[in-house]
């Protein structure tokens, strides 16, 4: 996760090549706490599954299981305040 221009703006990715998650967050300055938030998800699975019909495979009826999904959103962040008092740093 990575956090810049003094905690306005997060990124969160998970990148594998088949398997991709990432998450953007862009934070307003003028009303605090709140983000515009974009999220990227998407699976690639390179095998595919036929039916078989008497033994035969009929390829033409192939699935291949992939799929990609994004949004865009709003969202509110706080610090938690009791965490806050417990934590140590060292």
């Amino acid at each position: 996760m990575a956090n810049w221009d003094d905690d306005h703006r997060r990124l969160r990715a998970t990148l594998a090549g088949v398997f991709n998650d990432v998450k953007y967050n862009i934070g307003s300055r003028s009303m605090k706490g709140w983000e515009l938030v974009l999220t990227f998800n998407n699976t690639i699975i390179p095998l595919g599954r036929s039916e078989y019909v008497q033994g035969q495979r009929i390829a033409a009826v192939e699935v291949e299981w992939s799929y990609l999904f994004a949004g865009v959103g709003i969202g509110y962040r706080e610090p938690c305040r009791e965490s806050l008092k417990t934590m140590r740093w060292k």
